[in-house]
């Protein structure tokens, strides 16, 4: 299991595991119970390994696309409409 903290509470983990004969990669948040032990939440993906690579290279692609991409500008305010007298 391979691990890095999201926050304080949470910890994300990808890890492997065999269901009904396939293996399935898993990423998933997991929380620290009282006994100090993980615990999975129902938020993360689980899919095929042998579909891991092409996760991996749309990970790559999109992690180089935001390397390259300008920088955002925050939004301007709009432009407060003046009265027109008639």
């Amino acid at each position: 299991m391979q691990t890095f903290d999201k926050n304080d509470r949470i910890t994300v983990a990808a890890y492997l595991n065999e269901y009904k004969g396939t293996n399935y990669l898993h990423i998933r948040e997991h929380y620290t119970d009282k006994e100090g032990e993980l615990k999975p939440t129902k938020k993360g993906i689980a899919i095929d390994f042998e579909l891991a690579s092409e996760l991996l290279a749309c990970l790559t692609a999109v992690i180089g696309e935001t390397k390259n991409a300008p920088q955002a500008k925050p939004a301007k305010a709009p432009a407060k409409a003046k009265a027109s007298k008639a």
